[in-house]
């Protein structure tokens, strides 16, 4: 419409830098656009794929901010984007940190069959952390074990063995130099210690028995790996996002969770984007929040050319 001189709308067309500009941003989008798109799906186990694909964005906006020259034109990203980059892997260094300060984002990698222990030390994680995320899946299973054991012990213990029937002869008697006790520890971790040290397992393969889920649904049918599976369901079953929040940006209705009905959609979604960018080259400083919230800072952007 800008183009056509009938409409006198020629003065609000967009420059050729501005149209570079929109074509160059859309493609930054893309970056976003794959990520979200996936962890907007419902009934998938999501949750061992967020510090990977934090990770993978992260990686494409470092390419971005270094001005990594484009294959068809040989040209670098213009400026803008650079800076925006900038910005944009500050926040998710922001929120990389707090998802590393949960133990449920790397036990839900552990327990991804193509992932499990050999994906921290492939990405270059220390080995102190490594140990961590260890000890803290072995103290997990632990407590699967006291919680659930008892039911796996009574299941084995009501089908008695053929040979158990049998009459013990007088000479079989084992003297007690002889009988072996196990650490109680290594006979609950036994399983746990099995899955770790196996070679990972494709996603091709896992994707044929049903997905993740299903597969360790039929690990929890086994004898051995029941509380294994069980485990591995509990915390790969859990959402990998806030539903409340993606909901409130994309207008559903149900953009406000049981503890916000009194606060609108649009202060909800000030409230998320001055939280993400405050601490950014775009908000540096508080002063610069406080001005938005009374009103006073300014509304119209510079102009950019």
């Amino acid at each position: 419409m800008t183009s056509r001189p009938a409409f006198k709308l020629s003065s609000y067309g967009m420059s050729q830098v501005q149209w570079d500009m929109l074509k160059e941003c859309t493609e930054c989008l893309e970056i976003f656009e794959e990520p979200t798109l996936i962890h907007s799906q419902k009934g998938i186990a999501l949750i061992h794929e967020v510090i990977p694909h934090m990770l993978l964005m992260k990686h494409r906006l470092i390419r971005i901010r270094d001005a990594i020259h484009d294959a068809e034109t040989e040209q670098p990203p213009q400026l803008v984007a650079c800076v925006a980059a900038v910005a944009a892997i500050q926040v998710i260094d922001k929120y990389l940190k707090l998802l590393e300060g949960a133990d449920i984002y790397w036990l839900a990698i552990v327990l991804c069959p193509w992932y499990k222990m050999q994906w921290l030390e492939e990405h270059g994680y220390p080995s102190f952390l490594i140990e961590r995320v260890r000890r803290v899946l072995f103290d997990r299973f632990a407590s699967y074990s006291v919680r659930f054991g008892s039911q796996q012990e009574s299941t084995r213990a009501a089908a008695p063995t053929q040979m158990a029937n049998l009459p013990r002869r007088r000479f079989m008697h084992v003297p007690s130099s002889s009988s072996r006790t196990d650490s109680p520890y290594t006979t609950i971790s036994a399983p746990l210690s099995v899955y770790l040290s196996s070679s990972p397992v494709s996603e091709a393969e896992v994707l044929q028995v049903g997905g993740l889920i299903q597969y360790w649904d039929n690990v929890s049918r086994t004898v051995n790996g029941s509380i294994l599976g069980r485990m591995a369901l509990d915390i790969l079953s859990a959402p990998s996002s806030s539903v409340d929040v993606e909901r409130a940006f994309s207008g559903g209705r149900m953009a406000l969770n049981y503890r916000q009905h009194r606060t609108s959609v649009a202060t909800f979604r000030a409230k998320m984007a001055v939280r993400s960018w405050y601490g950014t080259p775009l908000l540096p400083e508080a002063q610069d929040v406080y001005e938005m919230i009374e009103g006073r800072g300014a509304t119209e952007p510079e102009p950019l050319d």
